[in-house]
């Protein structure tokens, strides 16, 4: 990626910003020879840096295209363009953004809301907009929602409110002109989320073949139908879980892993410390191993049962039963207060496994009974042992489809767990301290 270097003048006075590769060093930008920030890609996917000189705002973008990349510099929102390039046209490429984002932007002047784009965000993911609608804080954006193992992109609104109970919360699901509009929606009851104090709805990409700014439209408009039941949350207090003084007159909007809150300067500055201590306690907690394994045991037995009833009457075996074993251990174990870790999981796999051999011996048991070849003796229950040890085919198939279900289930447990702990010990917190918050 080559060389691009921008000159400017503020107040009279010149500035040059300069953004290089390295294969080694990574991205680099040069604020008048001065590093000011630093990346180890050597290749973009696409991004913009935002930065102040001399108190103006300078927005530098490097925009990946089918044939490679495209870069700008904006001052206070004007161009500037290269002083070592020819060309001195904005690329098609970085004209589209910019076409959407003054969609999103008009969208947001419409509603009363303000464009305010995430940060270090993929171009196509920044949009957002963060405003004020009946006295209530609403956040519109671009997100994503885990479904399974895959991802699935979309929109979202997110609604601060007042705390409501959980009476109230199933109230507002079963409310029947919410339930009919999200069926008009074509959205699951279940992508809409009430809880105490913030709700939210995720829509994916592409409703009935509708544009972004439609989608986005649509989500609005949800906001009228859920509004009435729901009340604003009380303006000019901190939403600290630790605030010696929650009537703070000096609040900053604050998102915690994309969640809303209005925090006072004292609290945001004890997040990190917060954080910790919760994670220091988190690790001096009793692991509970012992009695998460007993439980799962019992899991365990039932999901063999359930295995040979498929067994006897489907004829079926499959990974899909194997992981429904390992699922119910690990509630069992969640039941338990069983910490979930590697180990555990691991644990609970084992027991998978041997729920699912367990499973298939019953149910060639079962079936044979069935068939009216099989008594239920001891005798025969260990001459039928014996048999699929003599002949381990069957046991053999039993493992292999377990192990093709519980491996990768494993993992995506495991690494899904430490994500969701990152997310609380160490988390995502962004201000926004341009938006004014009702006080």
């Amino acid at each position: 990626m080559p060389k691009r270097k921008w000159v400017f003048d503020i107040n009279d006075k010149k500035h040059e910003v300069l953004l290089k590769f390295g294969l080694f060093s990574g991205r680099q930008i040069l604020l008048d020879g001065n590093l000011i920030n630093k990346g180890r890609n050597t290749f973009e996917t696409g991004s913009e840096f935002q930065f102040l000189v001399d108190g103006h705002n300078v927005d530098l973008g490097i925009v990946s295209t089918a044939t490679g990349y495209e870069y700008y510099l904006r001052v206070d929102n004007d161009f500037v363009f290269p002083t070592n390039t020819k060309n001195k046209k904005i690329g098609k490429s970085t004209a589209k953004i910019f076409e959407d984002r003054q969609k999103w932007e008009d969208l947001g002047t419409k509603h009363g809301m303000n464009y305010y784009p995430l940060p270090n965000a993929p171009f196509a993911l920044r949009h957002r907009l963060i405003g004020y609608i009946q006295n209530f804080l609403v956040i519109v954006g671009v997100g994503s929602r885990q479904v399974g193992d895959n991802s699935i992109s979309g929109f979202y609104i997110q609604i601060r409110h007042t705390s409501i109970d959980s009476e109230k919360s199933k109230d507002i699901k079963n409310n029947e002109i919410i339930k009919k509009t999200l069926k008009e929606m074509k959205v699951s009851a279940d992508w809409l989320e009430i809880n105490p104090e913030l709700s939210s709805l995720f829509i994916t990409s592409g409703f009935k073949k509708a544009s972004e700014t439609e989608t986005v439209e649509r989500l609005l408009s949800f906001f009228y139908v859920i509004s009435p039941h729901l009340r604003p949350a009380l303006a000019g207090k901190c939403e600290g879980i630790e605030c010696k003084s929650p009537f703070y007159r000096d609040l900053t909007l604050t998102l915690i892993n994309g969640l809303p809150f209005a925090m006072c300067n004292e609290c945001i500055d004890r997040i990190d410390d917060i954080a910790k201590k919760a994670e220091e306690e988190y690790k001096n907690q009793p692991s509970n191993l012992l009695k998460g394994t007993v439980y799962g045991l019992v899991a365990t037995i039932l999901g063999a049962i359930v295995w040979a009833l498929v067994f006897i009457f489907l004829d079926r075996i499959g990974a899909v039963f194997a992981v429904f074993i390992f699922f119910i251990v690990v509630k069992a174990m969640d039941y338990a207060n069983t910490k979930r870790t590697f180990i555990s999981l691991s644990i609970a796999s084992c027991l998978g496994l041997i729920g699912s051999i367990a499973g298939t011996y019953i149910g060639i048991a079962g079936y044979l009974f069935k068939e009216g070849e099989f008594e239920l003796t001891l005798n025969e229950f260990i001459q039928l042992a014996r048999f699929l040890l003599e002949e381990p085919e069957l046991i053999n198939q039993t493992i292999l489809f377990a192990l093709i279900g519980l491996v990768p289930y494993l993992f995506i447990a495991w690494s899904g767990n430490r994500k969701n702990l990152n997310l609380f010990f160490k988390p995502d917190v962004e201000l926004v301290k341009n938006f004014e918050l009702r006080q």
